[in-house]
Parts: structure tokens; sequence; C-alpha cells
């Protein structure tokens, strides 16, 4: 209001859910705190009783620090929780997510380890009213040490990862190596209390060093999207699919490696989203010319078709702009906030 100070407040803004038309003009919703230097809302998800759970990052004196704010059906804030501590490392761009899996909230981040830049993931499990419901540090990769890439400060060369998926008992993290010198993309599977199943899968035909990677469950399985080349080396959006059927034993099923040729060059992919809606899995990827294309896959991890493109910007993407993702009774939502022209786009979508 030209007060000339940060206030780091979150507003909220109606929409009809049919005709989309405005049920008037934004209002607060909470104040997140901090110093006023910095704030950057980084996912959502919707409980199907309809609470909704929010993770942000905020800046103080002492560095950035993680929040989850939990609020009921009616918007009315019921909990704010911290989940990554102050100076845990910095802003993570497009890699601190929450979604609803297996009946709760789950957070995912990815945060320096104590006292140094070194890089690991979190992830946390909270009832829909915010209660904790237990949370794991350090989740397994393929490094001894559970490090992952590290994260950007801000800027379009960040790396978007630590995205969390659920499918048959088990959950799966899609994250960067911190081992290879490119940071090839991977997925590690784990049980219900964190436990590694199986090995860690390196996805195929990656191209490095990438900038997103984004995992979603469907009924049989997981679906992750990432950038590379196609068997023919073009340079593509890949699509992997690994079976739920994932035991100790026998590993982690590895199926087939989609590829979609065209568009922008898939290192210029500067941010991926997935959710599910239960029996397959939907994506919205953000390309530099401001479009963001849908895709979606089925139970078995095939593709419904090949990207579609479902909204635009008339400027090309700024450093900031996000792609969001969320499904709500089988509906997919997708959102492009565009830091340009300071405002988000939203498009609802039913896959068959």
């Amino acid at each position: 209001g030209g007060a000339g100070a940060l206030v780091n407040r979150i507003d909220v803004q109606h929409f009809d859910p049919i005709s989309g038309k405005s049920k008037g003009s934004a209002t607060p919703l909470l104040l997140a705190g901090g110093d006023g230097g910095g704030l950057y809302i980084t996912g959502a998800d919707i409980a199907p009783t309809g609470e909704i759970a929010i993770i942000y990052s905020l800046h103080a004196t002492s560095g950035w620090g993680g929040y989850l704010a939990f609020l009921d059906k009616d918007l009315a804030t019921k909990k704010t929780t911290q989940f990554v501590a102050w100076g845990s490392g910095n802003y993570c761009y497009g890699s601190s997510h929450v979604k609803w899996l297996d009946g709760e909230f789950v957070a995912s981040s990815v945060v320096a380890s104590s006292g140094s830049n070194d890089t690991v993931m979190k992830l946390g499990k909270f009832g829909a009213d915010g209660s904790n419901a237990g949370s794991t540090n350090a989740l397994p990769t393929d490094d001894p040490s559970s490090l992952v890439a590290r994260t950007i400060m801000g800027g379009l060369n960040a790396y978007g990862q630590g995205e969390v998926a659920f499918s048959g008992g088990l959950f799966a993290l899609s994250y960067f190596s911190a081992d290879a010198k490119q940071n090839p993309p991977y997925l590690t599977v784990v049980d219900t209390l964190g436990a590694e199943v199986g090995s860690p899968v390196s996805l195929p035909n990656s191209i490095g060093p990438t900038y997103s990677v984004a995992v979603a469950g469907t009924s049989q399985g997981f679906v992750t999207v990432y950038d590379g080349n196609s068997s023919s080396n073009q340079d593509s959006l890949l699509a992997t699919y690994v079976s739920n059927a994932a035991s100790g034993d026998a590993g982690v099923p590895v199926g087939a490696t989609y590829a979609f040729p065209g568009g922008p060059p898939p290192r210029d992919i500067l941010a991926l989203g997935g959710s599910s809606d239960g029996a397959g899995a939907g994506f919205g990827v953000l390309y530099p010319n401001g479009s963001v294309s849908f895709l979606y896959f089925g139970a078995d991890g095939s593709p419904r078709g090949n990207p579609q493109t479902v909204l635009y910007q008339a400027n090309p993407t700024g450093d900031g702009d996000e792609v969001q993702v969320t499904n709500f009774g089988g509906t997919f939502a997708v959102s492009l906030y565009s830091t340009i022209k300071h405002s988000t786009q939203v498009v609802a979508t039913t896959c068959q």
C-alpha cells in the first residue's frame, strides 16, 4: 500500500470453479514473519476434506528458513510450523514441496546439512490439521552420505528437485546426484518409514547439467519427468516409468523411457511440477518462451498424447517464475506465476 515496508504477507484470491470469474479482490491470509528480506511460496496442496497446506521460504537476519502453514476448509490458519531451520542453506528454487499423499501432507525440501554447504533432502509428514506425523533427515540417495546436488540461490540456473510421490505403499524421491560431474537425475524409493527399497535409479539418457526433475505416482508406479536425449540423440523432454513392485531383494523395476522431441532445448526447461489423480500422473512444464505445457501418463506409465500448451505469457520466462500442479477430486489445476506481470494464471483439466 505504498507504506515502504516489506511485511511478508500472503494473500488469497477466490474464483468461481465453473466460470473462473473472480469472487472479489484478494484479501490477506496470513503474515509470514521474517525481516522482509524475501518471501517465496514454493508449493501448496489440498486434502480431500478441504484442508490446505502451504510451504514457503522467508528471510531473517540469521538467514533463510522454511515454514508450513495449515489452513482449514474455510481458510482459517490452524497451525504454522517451521520445517527448515534458520540458516539451513538458502531459498531452494523449485526444491521445496508439499503434497497430500497416503492420507497426510508430505513436505520435502533440499537443505544444507549442519555446518557445511552439502545438501540433503528432508521429509516431514503432517496430519490434515498440521499435527506432526513424523519426519526424517538425510533421506537415502546414490551418495553414501545421502547428499544431493547443491541448489543454487534463486536464478534460472538453480536445480528443481526434491519432489516426492506415493504409490503402492512406497514413496519415490526425485533429485540430482551430488557425485557425478554433470549431476544426473536419480530416483530413490523408500518405504513409509524412510528405509531405502532397492537401489537408487539412474534415469536413462539424461544430459547435464539439467535444471528440473519431477515425479508423480500412478496406481501402478511412478513417472519421473526430466530433460535428456532420445534414442536418436535428439534433445527431448523425457519420462521414465518405475513400477511400485520394488522390493529390497529384487530391486526397483525400471520400465520404459518416453521422449517428447521438439520445442525449446531441454536444458532450457526451467520448472517442472507433478501430481496424481489416483490413477495416472499429470505434469506441468515451464519453457523459456513463457509457455506451460501439460502432459498426462496412465497407470502403466505410458503417455496419453504429447505435451499440450495450456498457459502462455506474452514475455519470456522471468527469474523466479514458477509452475505448480495440484489435483482435487480428479481435476488437475496447473498454475503459472509470472514475476514480470506479478500475476498468476490457472487452468483446470480432467484426464481420462
